[in-house]
């Protein structure tokens, strides 16, 4: 059975304004860079696959699996907010409800081994997700300002 998840790995970067593989001009929220790894939606990684196919590498994650690209979405989070010279209160938040909450001996386990749980957990990991890629686009514009 799928979970609501799915994963995208960009091995491209695609700009807030691209070119999708059929040249129509699209328009991004924001701009989205070479290496990222995230958790989304299916419909977001469907539309992501219809549009950048050649730019992206990902799936649609079985329940049954979702835990284990949850511990690797949290480490790579981890180092990501790490590298971070600034955190905001809300973000710093996050992080800690779900390193204290939910991580024993550097892994996520659920409250309890339910779908409702691990799904619960898959929320706290996107949007705290959501909000560490929200504080790099931001240091990223201020970096690319001042060149």
């Amino acid at each position: 059975m799928d979970s609501k998840y799915a994963y995208i790995h960009f091995i491209e970067g695609i700009g807030s304004t691209d070119q999708t593989k059929d040249g129509k001009l699209v328009q991004l929220n924001y701009p989205i860079q070479e290496g990222e790894t995230n958790l989304v939606s299916i419909q977001e990684y469907k539309m992501f696959e219809k549009d950048f196919p050649d730019r992206i590498k990902g799936d649609i994650i079985k329940q049954d699996n979702l835990m284990n690209v949850l511990n690797l979405i949290w480490a790579q989070l981890k180092k990501e907010i790490e590298s971070l010279s600034e955190i905001d209160d809300y973000t710093k938040s996050k992080f800690n409800n779900i390193k204290n909450g939910f991580e024993i001996d550097g892994l996520l386990k659920p409250d309890h081994q339910t779908d409702s749980s691990i799904n619960d957990l898959a929320n706290k990991i996107f949007i705290l997700q959501e909000q560490v890629r929200a504080i790099q686009r931001k240091n990223m514009s201020k970096t690319s300002f001042h060149r």
